[in-house]
């Protein structure tokens, strides 16, 4: 091998090497970016929507359009889980309506089977 082929083959390896570093080090920088901002959005301040009386469809995404990530149904009368949520109605939410609370903040709804009702 040439001189000039030694060289040659020396500044590829040289450029690719630094191409990965700086690939990896704006993967690095991106997906720190990313968590901190997750961070920030589940810190955020919202008020909570008064979701009683609601259909289960409707009033998870009245929760999910006030910014709220942790709202489920924790209780039912006898202990059923709702798969159609569309028969589901709310009937209790254990933080009040209209207080303020961290977006990420774990709330529970009371449900029931509107056949039930």
């Amino acid at each position: 091998m040439s001189a000039n082929d030694k060289a040659a083959t020396t500044a590829t390896a040289t450029a690719t090497a630094t191409a990965t570093a700086t690939a990896k080090k704006a993967a690095a920088e991106k997906a720190a970016a990313e968590k901190a901002a997750a961070q920030r959005a589940a810190n955020r301040m919202v008020r909570m929507p008064d979701l009683v009386g609601l259909k289960l469809t409707i009033a998870l995404d009245v929760a999910s359009n006030a910014g709220l990530t942790g709202v489920t149904v924790c209780r039912t009368p006898d202990g059923d889980i709702p798969l159609w949520w569309s028969n589901w109605r709310v009937l209790g939410q254990d933080v009040t309506a209209g207080r303020r609370i961290r977006a990420s903040r774990t709330v529970c709804l009371d449900a029931m089977k509107d056949s039930d009702m």
